[in-house]
């Protein structure tokens, strides 16, 4: 019994381990499937709310408060764990766009859109991936890095140009950042070509504004190198464009004209020098672009320097103070603070606080010589020359001057050769094209001959096949002329046969059976007074009716004006129709009309009249004639119903008999109705 009990104990508990080893399966099973549900969950959510943020971001409806760039810093981060690349680069370029024109952090959006550069080549979106290197450029040119934005932008422009997508914005837009950044390495040749290809494009897609800008990049490149003739030649559009208010965004024609006052010192003319710096100001106001406050701290600062050196202090102390308040959070960009040192020092200057002018040029003369912009450094060498000299430091004044004196003779002596380089580019393009233009001529001529004799049977053969199909054409005419006056010759000599026999029934009927029926009307009266002769007399009238109608009773003798006066007053008579007639005769309408045409003008009247009486449910219907210089109109009108004439025309053999009466007799028949307002039927007869 105990070694029973101990075995059914043994039994129990290893049925017991075996049940909690399963439950412990089953909780971790369940545990995994609670977070995979979860996870998927929170990716699904995430994905959404991914998707919702960029559609935000493209509609341009999303938030900008203080958290904006922290929150797209976020989601970029959870696009990139995703490796949804075609969201992560609209976030990205969102943020250089931010940090580029707003925050003006230009070394973080640099940074980043360095690292980002490895997940380019996964981007299908062309636009996008275009403007990300075009912001990446940008972010290179405010650091003054010219050289690493020309690189970026050639990797822009062979991108765009493989994808071959010429309608998009940033394909003109990457020319033309390549064009400035090629004036700022100096390289003339290559920035022209730039300018005139971003300006082609612009063109081609009707952008205005971005065409102007492009045509003044040129305008202050060809300044920088003397040639300031063609450079006003270049800039003449965008001041011309503004007077006439075609252009809504003046940033452009704010930077030309900043560009004009800069070019303006170059020549020593103070006039055009103020003249543009003040015209600047007053577009100021009016600018819209993302790009609003780079150009008004480039604007204040060429004021400030402008009105500074000419001892203008009120006004550019005003500038001054407009200045200092952009530049809040700006002066990490070595680009901007290049100006602003250079416009608040010239201020001082002019206040001859000398030592605040010299503390801001000598430490930023560094930076801008690191920058290579030949005419920055000038600027700064030259103002830190005049500095020394006022603050007696004759040592220092003597060093920056002969810097300045060497600086200048190199630039001019490199303005000369861009120039002399540009005036030959221009020359060797023309001459090539004369060489070309030799070339094909001389192709021409000696393709001419060879050419010649084939050409000389060409034109025989064709010559004399013009002369067959010519011949061919007037002989097809004659013949389709012949066929239609044969066919117009058997239409009258039928309708001339059909009214001859018309004529001859009507005379059966008149003077035959209807002779006949009143003989036999006579004689039942005389043999009984009282015999109802009525359907007699109702016989009598009918044949008499068909006569008319079939040939009317003595046309040739009484005329077709007395027959029509005839027809209408028999119609008033036997229907309840008013039937009216208005026929002016002073001019002897009836003369006016070759005599042949009278029986088919009355056959086209006769059937107008017959319609009328018979569909047109009409109170009242005139016929009126009258004469006029070339033709006799004969007009039939009623008040009835109306109807669709295209319809009727289809169907109606008396409408297709009216039209060809009318034509044989060459004449106009329209006919013109409204339902429910009545029918006008006009026949036109030309006078003899």
């Amino acid at each position: 019994m105990i070694v029973f009990y101990l075995y059914l104990k043994t039994r129990i508990n290893s049925q017991l381990l075996k049940f909690k080893n399963i439950y412990k399966k089953l909780q971790i099973v369940l545990v995994f499937l609670l977070f995979s549900v979860t996870f998927c969950w929170a990716q699904n959510e995430e994905s959404e709310n991914q998707e919702s943020i960029v559609s935000k971001i493209k509609n341009n409806t999303l938030v900008k408060d203080e958290q904006y760039v922290p929150f797209l810093a976020k989601q970029l981060e959870l696009a990139k764990n995703n490796n949804d690349w075609e969201s992560a680069i609209v976030i990205q370029n969102t943020l250089a766009e931010e940090g580029i024109y707003s925050q003006m952090n230009h070394k973080a959006v640099y940074d980043s859109l360095k690292k980002f550069n490895d997940y380019i080549p996964e981007i299908k979106n062309t636009k996008e991936v275009a403007k990300y290197y075009i912001s990446y450029a940008e972010a290179a040119i405010y650091l003054q890095k010219y050289h690493a934005s020309l690189k970026i932008l050639t990797q822009a422009t062979s991108y765009l140009e493989s994808k071959k997508d010429s309608l998009l914005y940033e394909y003109g837009y990457a020319y033309l950042k390549a064009a400035e950044t090629s004036t700022k390495t100096n390289n003339l040749i290559n920035s022209v070509t730039y300018f005139k290809k971003a300006s082609d494009i612009f063109l081609k897609q009707k952008d205005t504004v971005s065409f102007l800008w492009s045509q003044n990049g040129l305008s202050r490149l060809l300044g920088n190198n003397g040639l300031y003739k063609e450079a006003d030649e270049v800039r003449k559009p965008i001041f011309l464009w503004a007077d006439i208010d075609i252009i809504n965004e003046t940033g452009v024609v704010v930077m030309a004209h900043i560009t004009a006052a800069l070019q303006a010192i170059m020549q020593n003319d103070t006039q055009k020098e103020l003249y543009h710096v003040r015209q600047a100001l007053l577009f100021n106001s009016q600018m819209t672009s993302s790009e609003k406050q780079i150009v008004e701290i480039l604007n204040h600062a060429c004021a400030t320097y402008v009105f500074a050196r000419h001892d203008l202090l009120k006004e550019s102390d005003e500038n001054l103070k407009k200045l200092n308040n952009l530049m809040i959070g700006a002066n990490d960009s070595p680009f901007l603070s290049t100006y602003y040192t250079l416009a608040s020092s010239q201020n001082a200057y002019a206040h001859k606080n000398f030592k605040k002018a010299e503390k801001g040029l000598a430490k930023w003369l560094k930076i801008v010589k690191q920058s290579k912009v030949s005419e920055n450094i000038l600027d700064y060498e030259y103002l830190l020359a005049q500095t020394y000299e006022s603050m007696g430091n004759a040592n220092q004044s003597i060093h920056h001057f002969k810097s300045y004196i060497r600086l200048k003779d190199s630039i001019q002596k490199s303005t000369s050769r861009k120039r002399f380089a540009y005036i030959q580019s221009q020359f060797e393009a023309e001459k090539k094209d004369l060489e070309i233009a030799k070339q094909k001529k001389h192709i021409v001529l000696l393709s001419v001959e060879s050419k010649l004799k084939s050409q000389w049977i060409i034109i025989i053969v064709i010559f004399l096949t013009a002369i067959f199909f010519i011949t061919y054409l007037i002989r097809s005419k004659r013949f389709q002329k012949h066929q239609q006056k044969l066919l117009k010759q058997f239409g009258q000599d039928l309708l001339n046969s059909i009214e001859t026999e018309r004529k001859r029934i009507a005379s059966d009927l008149h003077d035959g059976i209807g002779q006949n029926l009143l003989v036999i009307k006579n004689k039942i009266l005389l043999q009984n007074e009282n015999e109802d002769v009525s359907i007699v007399d109702q016989t009598i009238k009918e044949i008499r009716e068909i006569s008319q109608n079939i040939h009317p009773y003595r046309f040739e003798k009484i005329g077709l004006e007395a027959s029509l006066k005839n027809t209408i007053k028999l119609l008033q008579e036997s229907t309840s129709i008013f039937f009216s007639e208005e026929i002016k005769n002073k001019e002897n309408i009836e003369g006016m009309i070759s005599k042949e045409k009278h029986l088919q003008i009355y056959r086209i009247l006769q059937e107008a009249l017959n319609n009328v009486l018979k569909h047109s449910k009409t109170s009242a219907c005139n016929l009126s004639v009258y004469s006029e210089l070339e033709y006799v109109n004969f007009i039939v009108k009623d008040n009835g119903i109306g109807f669709v004439f295209s319809e009727a025309n289809k169907r109606s053999l008396g409408m297709k008999t009216m039209q060809g009466r009318a034509k044989m007799i060459e004449s106009i028949l329209t006919i013109n109705s409204i339902k429910n307002k009545g029918t006008i039927i006009h026949l036109k007869v030309p006078v003899k």
